[in-house]
């Protein structure tokens, strides 16, 4: 097993409206309603990260502490309820970060607290579950248990992002990433060269 060990019980896991990358072995959330940019947020890092759920994901307890997430067309995968043959198992990354997206003219990265954190990974949430299970006061109690737990073990930030190179090198000097390509990637779709995903 590796350190990346997680249970993917289907009454631990929960579903999360965002779209996630990974780099160095770690995952990235961005959260935001539809139009707000987390489809192009990854394909502005698609160069220098790789792309782990488009729309939305599934978050489940790390054995040991944390949290890990995977894309949610895994979940058959996931539960082991699919006798699929894959050539390669589901890509599951420990949690490192969460962004709620703002697009803005100007770059820029604030932390924020765990109860902001909170209340956009609820709100996310609510957006990924049928009004029929929110109807069941025990499914809306463990949503908010949960994300306040999550928002807890990763920090969170409003990511205010445009179309420049910018907002590449706010987030490796905020995450030390050494990247090779993170702004090359962003300054080709600026230019016209990569169209960013609607």
């Amino acid at each position: 097993m590796s350190d990346n060990e997680c249970y993917f019980d289907p009454k631990e896991m929960l579903v999360v409206h965002a779209s996630a990358v990974h780099i160095d072995g770690a995952a990235w959330i961005f959260l935001g309603r539809s139009g707000a940019g987390k489809s192009t947020i990854c394909t502005l890092l698609n160069n220098c990260a790789q792309p782990l759920a488009d729309d939305t994901i599934l978050v489940a307890p790390r054995l040991g502490g944390g949290w890990m997430v995977a894309d949610i067309r895994d979940y058959s995968l996931l539960v082991g309820a699919t006798t699929e043959n894959r050539t390669s198992p589901p890509t599951i990354m420990p949690l490192q970060a969460i962004f709620q997206l703002y697009q803005a003219a100007e770059p820029r990265l604030q932390r924020i607290g765990a109860l902001e954190t909170c209340r956009h990974l609820v709100e996310a949430a609510i957006e990924a579950t049928s009004p029929t299970r929110l109807r069941q006061p025990e499914i809306c109690k463990t949503i908010f248990v949960q994300m306040a737990t999550i928002a807890r073990s990763a920090p969170g930030y409003h990511l205010y992002f445009d179309l420049s190179a910018g907002i590449a090198e706010t987030l490796k000097k905020e995450f030390g990433l050494v990247d090779k390509s993170i702004s090359s990637c962003i300054s080709e779709i600026a230019s016209g060269a990569i169209a960013p995903s609607q």
